[in-house]
């Protein structure tokens, strides 16, 4: 059951209320950064610079940190790859397993990116996942797979998602992006903090999920506190002539924002877009700001610390709230009147589409009929790997929803890049790459079943009937449950008069083909 799983709830009333008078409220800093896999930049150039100089910056000072406060959550695992294989050294790689060992880095949600849940499936959704696991699992090992699921801004809540959640094994999920009116509304009854039921049909013990509204948008207050923003962009880096103003200032937030829960602890998310590039400069500050609010918390009645998603759960456990039930069925759909990205960009709509019919068809029968020979099926592991990864980057939520940037109009973003960024172009190359690998997956693994040597193009296929040469074509629905039957395409007939006929000898025929539906 969740409630044992976890216990954040106790038997969901071990007290009929949390007294908070007299209390001190404990303010919890939880450093991340939201990376965007696109939207206004192609990922490998946000890899290659924006994300690295966080990556590197984060791995130093969380090492430099000689009392081992400091703290750092991760989510985008498109980036963490990129930098692992391509920019760490082997000290930076062995740094981060330690921070991670040591629980000072927390893996959260980790898709292959921060997939949307208005334009996906389940099963984009899963393969997103999972692939992110997996990379996990064999870096890092089974423990230190994420408990927690993070989503930052997608552009609506999915019941989908919470159960998908729970069911993986999540204790927890933080989110925003939820409608205005909800929020003021869930301030004033004190439930930004709830369960989710969100199945009709499955147990409640094995699909709620403790949910977490992130009520002041995911970043720090801004702009005062995004310290590496500068002076110039409205940023009070804290100095020895107003670091008891910033201090108190930050103190004051929590103390506003109390009222809106049932406990005395405070959580500001500690970051925002792409920060953390000068951690140095972020940790520092915050860290006088943490140290100052600490040494007049008689006065101010604020203390601060940082956390990760998990310590900020104990936290949480440990004053025993109790929390309103969400079992209403409704999603947090459309957040606030953003509705038009559910059809926007159909082409790269249909190509995900397409993509994840022959990921699903190539990966069904590699399951069924690997191939005997260890190095064939490694090398076609490795395809798939690739198709996935390539069409999990595409499921980010500034990627299916089609707000990326695209040559032919600009881009919507300001501040952050400059120039024109075909960031919209790369995504339909992804998913078209990710379609042709698994079809190139589906066809060796077929010509070794059949013994029919397949390989040719289907936009080709056309042509060699009306050259009159002898083919043979493959047909399948990714959607089937059950297996179809087998025809063959004689090139003389007309296009007007093709027929398609059924092989009734195909008793006679063997091998030819089977068509598998996978098994969940």
């Amino acid at each position: 059951m969740l409630l044992m799983r976890f216990g954040l709830l106790g038997l969901l009333c071990l007290a009929a209320s949390q007294a908070k008078d007299n209390q001190k409220i404990r303010l919890f800093l939880l450093p991340h950064t939201h990376a965007d896999v696109g939207w206004l930049e192609t990922p490998e150039n946000l890899a290659r610079v924006n994300v690295s100089r966080i990556l590197d910056g984060v791995v130093g000072n969380l090492g430099n940190d000689t009392k081992g406060r400091r703290r750092f959550v991760w989510d985008e695992m498109y980036f963490l790859q990129w930098w692992w294989e391509n920019r760490a050294t082997g000290e930076q790689q062995a740094a981060f397993a330690r921070l991670v060992a040591e629980k000072r880095i927390e893996f959260v949600d980790n898709g292959w990116s921060q997939h949307d849940m208005g334009c996906t499936t389940y099963e984009s959704m899963l393969n997103n996942w999972v692939e992110g696991h997996l990379w996990i699992k064999r870096m890092f090992g089974v423990e230190a797979r994420p408990r927690v699921g993070w989503s930052l801004d997608p552009f609506g809540l999915s019941t989908t998602q919470a159960v998908l959640q729970s069911l993986m094994g999540f204790d927890a999920w933080f989110f925003t992006r939820v409608s205005n009116d909800i929020v003021e509304s869930r301030k004033k009854n004190q439930s930004l903090e709830f369960i989710w039921r969100a199945s009709s049909s499955l147990p409640e013990e094995q699909t709620e999920i403790l949910s977490h509204i992130f009520e002041s948008y995911y970043c720090m207050p801004l702009p005062a506190y995004a310290f590496e923003w500068g002076k110039a962009k409205g940023a009070t880096p804290p100095d020895s002539s107003n670091i008891l103003q910033v201090a108190e200032n930050l103190a004051n937030i929590s103390k506003q924002r109390a009222p809106w829960f049932r406990t005395n602890n405070v959580l500001i998310p500690w970051g925002c877009d792409y920060q953390y590039q000068n951690a140095e400069l972020m940790y520092n500050a915050t860290d006088w700001l943490i140290d100052t609010i600490n040494a007049n918390s008689d006065a101010w009645g604020v203390t601060a610390e940082y956390c990760t998603a998990s310590e900020y759960l104990a936290a949480l456990h440990a004053s025993q709230p109790t929390l309103p039930v969400k079992q209403d069925l409704q999603t947090f759909f459309p957040y606030n009147t953003w509705s038009g990205y559910f059809t926007s960009r159909p082409k790269l709509k249909g190509l995900s589409q397409s993509a994840h019919g022959s990921l699903h068809a190539a990966e069904t029968l590699f399951g069924l009929r690997p191939p005997r020979s260890e190095g064939t099926k490694q090398q076609l592991w490795d395809l798939l790997e690739s198709a996935r990864r390539k069409a999990g980057v595409v499921q980010h939520h500034d990627a299916i929803t089609g707000t990326p940037c695209s040559s032919q109009e600009g881009c919507a973003g300001v501040d952050q890049v400059m120039g024109s960024h075909n960031v919209l172009g790369v995504y339909e190359q992804m998913v078209s790459d990710a379609k042709h690998t698994s079809d190139q997956v589906s066809a060796r693994i077929l010509s070794h079943q059949t013994g029919i040597e397949l390989g040719v193009e289907l936009t080709e296929f056309g042509d060699v009937l009306m050259d009159q040469n002898p083919a043979t074509l493959v047909v399948y629905n990714s959607l089937s449950s059950v297996t179809v039957s087998y025809t063959h395409l004689r090139a003389h007939e007309t296009p007007e008069h093709l027929v398609c006929r059924l092989l009734l000898e195909k008793k006679k025929k063997k091998n030819i083909c089977q068509i598998y539906r996978l098994i969940l």
